[in-house]
């Protein structure tokens, strides 16, 4: 009979360790590496247009279960993950799922909890760079742990810096131009400018708003393209009419041939409000903003004190010979000299 006991005791475990064994839950990271930012993988109820980039294998399929993912992120050369990012779902249907349906149809986010500082970090740097951990845990409605998987991205050689020149950190511009320019980045075939309205009101200074607002509908210039120029005047590839007033988030992608489409590289997303009135101060605001990139002891300091007067206008740029200078051919010259400081002797005001 004692015998017998422990046959029966054995069997139960046994039985009770496969049915633990047939829930499993998955990670498949398959997207576009070059996308992969926190932005594209914090999920948020009701963001559209995410890059699907991995996938959520939950197995078996069709039974009530709660999600509960967190978001860490390692720095090159450190060794320590910091916490990002934590969501749990409302329960849902068992099955395979992507990020990007996250927050959207029946995958619900119940609560959240964010790192600021942390995510405000990583997106000043624009490009991917340490190591991205993604943790998935499924639990049945009562608690009980189903499963837990998890997946490591490093990225040990970030592309070079890739950001917006102009216009930025919400500076003044003026409505009828605005003579936009970024870095250059090495193999890129073509770049892509997406801009849109940021809701009165909101906080400019919280990078989660500025990325909600430049993932909604309401878009003045929608993903289009502007070949391998690394300039352009906003205003000629703008969809819908901005208005004084309206303070506006953009973005630039660069496309990078190469294997399975090639990679996307992003910059930060930038901010800057519409000018209505003059614009002579929209002039100096772009003056001042391409100075800020030069030497400090190579220009006039007269320059600086003729921008802060408001006073300054221009009717066009001419050669040493008094010929025009295209606008086009301007900025590409400055972003030359962006590029390469050390060329430049000198900036009077005479």
């Amino acid at each position: 009979m004692p015998r017998l006991r422990h046959i029966l005791i054995i069997t139960m475990l046994f039985f009770s360790f496969v049915s633990y064994s047939q829930t499993q839950v998955r990670i498949s990271i398959f997207g576009d590496l070059g996308a992969i930012t926190l932005p594209s993988i914090i999920p948020a109820n009701g963001l559209q247009g995410s890059p699907r980039l991995f996938s959520v294998d939950i197995v078996p399929t069709g039974e009530q279960v709660i999600v509960e993912a967190r978001f860490e992120w390692r720095r090159p050369q450190e060794t320590n993950f910091n916490f990002v990012y934590r969501m749990k779902t409302e329960p849902l249907t068992s099955r395979l799922f992507y990020n990007d349906e996250i927050g959207n149809d029946d995958i619900r986010i119940a609560e959240d909890e964010s790192n600021k500082p942390i995510i405000d970090e990583n997106l000043a740097k624009g490009n991917p760079s340490g190591t991205y951990r993604i943790q998935i845990l499924v639990y049945r409605p009562d608690g009980t742990p189903w499963g837990f998987d998890q997946q490591e991205v490093t990225f040990t050689n970030p592309a070079q810096n890739f950001e917006i020149i102009y216009p930025r950190n919400l500076q003044t511009v003026p409505e009828q131009s605005i003579f936009a320019n970024w870095t250059g980045i090495q193999g890129a075939s073509e770049y892509i400018i997406r801009a849109c309205k940021v809701p009165d009101g909101a906080d400019v200074q919280n990078a989660s708003v500025l990325i909600t607002a430049l993932n909604s509908d309401a878009t003045f210039i929608t993903n289009r393209s502007v070949g391998a120029s690394t300039n352009v005047d906003l205003r000629s590839i703008m969809e819908v009419v901005w208005n004084p007033g309206d303070v506006i988030v953009w973005q630039v992608k660069a496309q990078i041939p190469g294997p399975g489409g090639g990679t996307l590289v992003t910059t930060t997303p930038e901010v800057f409000k519409i000018l209505g009135s003059s614009p002579n101060t929209g002039v100096a605001q772009l003056l001042a903003s391409l100075l800020a990139f030069f030497p400090p002891e190579k220009i006039d300091p007269r320059i600086y004190t003729a921008l802060g007067s408001g006073n300054i206008g221009f009717s066009g740029f001419v050669n040493e010979d008094g010929s025009p200078i295209p606008i086009g051919e301007l900025l590409s010259l400055l972003s030359y000299l962006l590029g390469n400081p050390d060329e430049l002797s000198s900036i009077n005001l005479r």
